[in-house]
């Protein structure tokens, strides 16, 4: 919760990777000692890249897919996503993977799990971490009215309406969470889903911002074209 606030509410923009990477160390350390590479799915690398490259290529495929679909596109018109190519590079490259998805899935797919597994068993970890990562969601899912016209036009700018999306928000990352569980401990590796949980998030962006720098360059042309014409 301390690193979840500080991350999303305190810290400014540039400490978001140092911060998470912090925590990432705090949470290696935590469980050294407690639990072994093996509980925390550090082992079986090669397994754990075979099942992710798989993973990352469907999600990569569905997600292109849904930003050509008439039913799905206006999701990828999101307005967090904007900037040059320096935030193209950025945000896929370095603060998607070290800020989130490598916090994310030490914390929810391996060190929580691991260390709950040991009292409660595996299905009861894989339930309490998943949870866990839905509640971890509440925070950045307060602004999606605000920045996705396609969650604006569903839940409205209300109170009840983003409460309503917040809920929504936080029910289906655990779902999410719980086929990502089951996906870490099937492959028996945590990099599945790092992958996986890359792909969908990078690859998320880049079409997300190709898709603002399409839709800005022919705003650009249809003005130029009016202009023209006065």
């Amino acid at each position: 919760m301390v690193a979840n606030v500080m991350s999303n509410r305190v810290l400014p923009n540039w400490a978001y990777v140092p911060w998470n990477l912090a925590v990432v160390a705090g949470l290696v350390t935590i469980a050294h000692g407690r639990v072994s590479r093996h509980q925390l799915g550090w082992v079986e690398w090669r397994r754990g890249w075979q099942w992710g490259r798989v993973l990352a290529g469907l999600t990569v495929l569905g997600l292109v897919i849904g930003a050509f679909l008439p039913l799905t596109a206006d999701a990828f018109r999101d307005g967090r996503v904007s900037g040059g190519w320096g935030s193209l590079l950025y945000h896929p490259l370095v603060r998607i993977p070290l800020g989130t998805v490598l916090l994310e899935e030490v914390a929810f797919r391996s060190v929580v799990p691991a260390l709950v597994a040991v009292r409660w068993g595996v299905a009861r970890a894989a339930a309490f971490s998943s949870v866990l990562f839905g509640l971890w969601h509440v925070l950045p899912a307060l602004g999606l009215a605000r920045s996705n016209a396609t969650v604006e036009s569903a839940f409205g700018r209300s109170a009840d309406g983003r409460i309503v999306s917040v809920v929504a928000a936080v029910l289906g990352t655990v779902l999410v969470g719980l086929w990502f569980s089951w996906l870490r401990y099937r492959s028996r590796s945590v990099v599945s889903t790092m992958l996986a949980h890359l792909a969908s998030n990078s690859g998320a962006y880049v079409l997300a911002w190709s898709i603002g720098r399409v839709v800005a360059v022919g705003g650009s042309v249809a003005v130029s074209g009016l202009v023209a014409h006065q």
